[in-house]
């Protein structure tokens, strides 16, 4: 029996976290095949800029010593197709992979290379933009802290994690990190002073749990797929402007950098996690006057890889992972209550925080890594600044947030047998009530299929627009080489 919401009436922590297990492991697959998905339109785009520098190269080599033309096999294999020769099943396939396969190729290359980073996952310059600092060893609440992050990792059966503080007002917690050996909890101050050791306790078990679950791992695979696309803005981007260039000729000093250290590679990752939200800031895309027609086709794909990031991170691959971070958090809950064998703390402790928690400052960039987000925002005090705002969206356009409601997470917990006031009665729905609020959700979402569709489109062209010109581009630079060759 289940309530209308989903909310089981009665379950275990142990069903829960099978539950949940499954629901991960079926939004990660959809999740790697939406990627995958908006990798096509990507390698469509990069593909013959990729085919035109190695065209370009061979052309320059064969002025210096004539080389076997590649123009013959290429036109008889053009012919073949225009005549229907290669029209069979796995001759378009193979045409199809030889199409797509180097801008995939690429793209992995780029994605090991921001793997390869020594702060790849962004812990350490998410600690510095927070402020985060060590333990004061003789303050007893924050001595506690440690007691309690230290008990709820022996029974979880992990080493305990580094501990840092945030001297902020904003009741929250955080866990960083890309495997379990290197992970920190980070608390707010906010957090010690207005709960108790057992709201405290059910908290860091939420994040113990988080790290026995894989979630960091998980995040670190998400943040570095996103940052690669937002390295290949970069590298497009790279002609449109001044500070476009400036950004490129950033990365490549840095990456070139020996020795290169968290700090270098923490502004690598900010700086390509920012690219991918699409925010050119004040300056405009132009093509400069001198070399305008080398520079059209990056300018064009720039352009196209944009168009497809924004369709697909807001419609498909936001939402997939968006769901998929919604589950871990479910699952950490859950697991929380197996350490604890305390639901009834952990819905006290969410439930306090719907009145005290808040995103302290500079935590945009990590928001999805806090326990709650950014719909907790009870925690101002007569006076204080206005909270800052944050989109809870791992850097994406997404439609959904990465937090699931709060409100569902406490039923969940209730379900697991968390004692909690009675409901509050719920207003009368009249028949002229529902009907309105029906028919204006059916508009919007009209209106937005309509968006989304118009978006698309536009995609599709300006993909096509990117791939025509980059073809004839190359096709006249080629030309221009075989007149010297000839």
């Amino acid at each position: 029996m289940a309530l209308t919401d989903d909310v089981p009436l009665r379950t275990d922590f142990f069903a829960e976290q099978r539950r949940h297990r499954r629901a991960s492991r079926r939004l990660a697959h959809a999740a790697a095949a939406a990627v995958a998905l908006m990798g096509i339109p990507v390698s469509l785009v990069i593909a013959p800029l990729l085919y035109g520098v190695v065209l370009i190269v061979l052309d320059v080599a064969n002025l210096l010593h004539p080389l076997p033309s590649v123009t013959g096999p290429l036109a008889a294999a053009a012919h073949a197709f225009s005549n229907g020769e290669l029209s069979s099943p796995m001759a378009m396939t193979l045409a199809g992979a030889a199409v797509i396969a180097p801008g995939m190729a690429a793209i992995v290359v780029l994605w090991l290379g921001v793997r390869a980073l020594p702060d790849g996952d962004g812990c350490e310059s998410h600690l510095r933009a927070l402020a985060a600092r060590a333990p004061r060893p003789g303050d007893l609440e924050e001595r506690q802290l440690q007691n309690v992050v230290e008990e709820m990792s022996v029974a979880a059966g992990l080493p305990p994690p580094r501990i840092r503080l945030i001297d902020s007002p904003a009741a929250n917690a955080a866990v960083f990190g890309s495997s379990g050996a290197g992970a920190t909890i980070v608390v707010s101050r906010g957090l010690l002073d207005g709960f108790s050791r057992e709201d405290t306790q059910a908290l860091a078990g939420h994040l113990v749990a988080s790290i026995s679950n894989g979630d960091l791992e998980i995040a670190s695979v998400l943040g570095s797929t996103l940052q690669t696309f937002g390295l290949l803005i970069t590298l497009l981007d790279a002609p449109s402007g001044p500070a476009s260039a400036g950004r490129f000729r950033r990365v490549v000093r840095i990456a070139l950098r020996r020795g290169l250290d968290d700090a270098d590679a923490g502004a690598i990752g900010d700086m390509l996690a920012a690219r991918l939200l699409l925010d050119d800031g004040p300056e405009p895309v132009r093509i400069e006057s001198k070399y305008e027609r080398l520079r059209a086709p990056l300018i064009v794909a720039s352009q196209a890889v944009k168009w497809t990031l924004f369709v697909f991170t807001t419609a498909l691959v936001g939402p997939m992972l968006a769901l998929l971070w919604r589950s871990r958090r479910y699952l950490a809950d859950a697991t929380a209550v197996q350490l604890t064998r305390n639901p009834g703390a952990l819905w006290h402790a969410l439930a306090e925080l719907i009145q005290k928690g808040g995103m302290p400052e500079a935590s945009a960039a990590s928001s999805y890594l806090f326990v709650v987000g950014p719909e907790t925002v009870g925690w101002q005090r007569p006076g204080a600044p206005p909270p800052p705002r944050v989109d809870d969206k791992m850097g994406t356009n997404s439609l959904l947030t990465f937090h699931p409601d709060i409100g569902r997470r406490l039923r969940r917990l209730v379900a697991q047998g968390a004692a909690a006031p009675p409901p509050e009665p719920r207003a009368v729905v009249t028949p002229l009530r529902r009907l309105l609020t029906g028919a204006g959700t059916v508009l919007v979402w009209g209106l937005f299929g309509i968006g989304m569709a118009a978006a698309a489109a536009g995609m599709v062209l300006v993909v096509g627009v990117s791939v025509l010109m980059d073809v004839l581009v190359l096709g006249l630079i080629h030309a221009f080489f075989s007149l010297f060759a000839a």
